[in-house]
């Protein structure tokens, strides 16, 4: 598990956080009109996020989490966001 860390900070990038898997599986049991249209291709695995600095994935796990709180507090969230 070791070698994966380091091949992956060795490539410039960090690996999709938990976070935002948990955000990516909410999003996709929101109504259409409460998803982000890029989320995928910031958040997902090969997503913006995690193909730079560790600053920047360290922002979007802070970014999925706030999505995730944010629809958890809504009336009738999905499970999923729960």
């Amino acid at each position: 598990m070791k070698w994966l860390a380091v091949l992956l900070l060795a490539c410039g990038g960090t690996g999709q956080s938990s976070m935002c898997i948990r955000w990516l599986a909410c999003a996709a049991a929101l109504p259409e009109e409460r998803r982000g249209e890029n989320d995928e291709a910031v958040y997902g695995p090969n997503g913006q996020c995690w193909n730079g600095a560790p600053d920047v994935a360290k922002n979007c796990d802070a970014a999925c989490k706030s999505n995730l709180l944010a629809q958890s507090a809504m009336q009738g969230a999905p499970l999923e966001c729960r």
